[in-house]
C-alpha cells in the first residue's frame, strides 16, 4: 500500500516520536524485522533515516510490517499507537471498499469477460 503525503508526514512524526536514537531505530528493525538499517539508509540524521525506511518500506510492500515492528518494538508511545489504529482504519475501509467492488454483478461479469480475453 501507497501512503498518501499526509499519512507519511504522520508516520515520520510517529516514528520519530518512538525512536529517538539511531541505535533505538537500527535495534527494533533488526529484532522486529531482521533488517539492517545501513542496509536501508545512507546513514544521515535520524529524520533522514526514517525517510529513507518509509521510503524502502513501500517500495517493499512492508509498511504494515514496519508499524507493527514498531508498536511491537515499542507498545507504549502514544503518537505510533495513533497512527497504527487510523492506518488500519484506513486499510480496512479500503479492503471492504475493493471487496464490495468485486460482488457487484456488473462488475463481476466486465472481469470474467476480461478474463476470457486474457
Amino acid at each position: 500500500m501507497r501512503l498518501s503525503t499526509e499519512q507519511l508526514l504522520a508516520l515520520h512524526t510517529a516514528l520519530l516520536s518512538a525512536f529517538s536514537s539511531r541505535g533505538a531505530l537500527r535495534k527494533m528493525l533488526l529484532l522486529q524485522l531482521g533488517e539492517n538499517l545501513e542496509a536501508i539508509t545512507l546513514g544521515g540524521n535520524l529524520s533522514e533515516d526514517v525517510i529513507e525506511l518509509m521510503v524502502w518500506a513501500q517500495t517493499q510492500g512492508r509498511v504494515a510490517e514496519l508499524i507493527a515492528a514498531g508498536r511491537a518494538d515499542n507498545p507504549g508511545n502514544e503518537e505510533l499507537r495513533a497512527f497504527a489504529e487510523v492506518f488500519k482504519a484506513a486499510n480496512t475501509t479500503q479492503d471492504t471498499s475493493a471487496n464490495s467492488m468485486w460482488s457487484n454483478p456488473v462488475v463481476q461479469a466486465q472481469r470474467e469477460l476480461l478474463l476470457e480475453l486474457l
